[in-house]
């Protein structure tokens, strides 16, 4: 496969580009794992910004340098065409897409998200969509599976990974055959980009709790609701569980039994309560008895 040009790896988002256009071979987030060929992205980090360790970079052979405007001031000297991106995280995650041809589309896609039950979501649906012939890819906190059997992937199992190891492991998974795949989408995830460039067929909703990353439960759902847009999803499916006993009185209009307009994409919400379930639809409720 032809490598693809820098300039065609950001094409229409809000990056300066250098004069140079080198050819790109991967995206690489760690300047410990850049190879000849590679675009290294430096991004601003906890207590470094990765754009100090660009001639590191430049040096194992990478042919530019993706980061945000201080990055840039830091990189000056390290020899490598820079491209400076207004949101760099975004662009590491579209560039990331496009340098693996958006493997993601080649695959029945569903994304899970809520504080608990991501896991076990995934592998019961991964297990339901194998029972019907399809070949699976699933990706999550236990760990990068197709058919049920481990990826011979080194990298460190996190939730969701960064884009460009989420775009290399999707890339894998199509190369191996999957023509689906099920995988947990973190909060964090969605507020750091690691998605975007992924349009899911369905997205769910388990239940939501906020944690110490997003502090209240406003800055929880705000970064949850990105996934519920059509950027990023084709149909939703929202459990009511939590605030469906309370009427929904705590919960943002956006999710559980009411979903707002801020919710774009065609939703369903579902929710159990004494012994009966409920899925609500296209404007219909059906209740659905639980066998004890």
């Amino acid at each position: 496969m032809t490598e693809p040009l820098l300039s065609a790896l950001l094409a229409g988002l809000d990056v300066g580009l250098p004069a140079a256009d080198p050819p790109v071979r991967r995206v690489v987030l760690d300047s410990r794992q850049v190879q000849p060929g590679d675009l290294y992205v430096g991004l601003a980090g906890a207590t470094h910004h990765g754009a100090s360790f660009a001639a590191a970079a430049a040096e194992a052979g990478a042919v530019a340098l993706l980061t945000d405007a201080s990055g840039a001031a830091l990189a000056g000297d390290a020899g490598l065409p820079i491209a400076v991106a207004a949101d760099p995280r975004h662009a590491t995650a579209i560039a990331s897409a496009r340098c693996f041809g958006h493997p993601a589309r080649s695959m029945l896609s569903f994304g899970v998200t809520g504080t608990n039950g991501k896991s076990t979501t995934v592998l019961m649906l991964a297990a339901a969509l194998a029972a019907t012939g399809r070949h699976v890819g699933s990706i999550g906190t236990l760990g990068f599976l197709i058919d049920g059997e481990e990826l011979p992937i080194t990298r460190t199992t996190i939730t969701t990974p960064e884009s460009p190891d989420l775009q290399a492991i999707l890339a894998t998974m199509a190369e191996m055959g999957a023509d689906t795949m099920a995988m947990e989408v973190s909060s964090h995830a969605l507020v750091l980009q690691r998605v975007a460039g992924i349009q899911f067929d369905v997205v769910c909703f388990t239940n939501g709790r906020a944690t110490d990353f997003h502090q209240t439960m406003e800055h929880y759902f705000a970064a949850k609701a990105r996934l519920f847009t059509r950027d990023y999803a084709k149909r939703a499916v929202i459990s009511g569980d939590d605030e469906a006993d309370a009427g929904c009185s705590t919960m943002p209009t956006s999710w559980g039994c009411r979903p707002s307009a801020s919710v774009s994409t065609r939703a369903t919400t579902t929710g159990s309560r004494r012994g009966r379930g409920w899925v609500r639809a296209s404007g219909s409720r059906w209740f659905i008895r639980v066998a004890s």
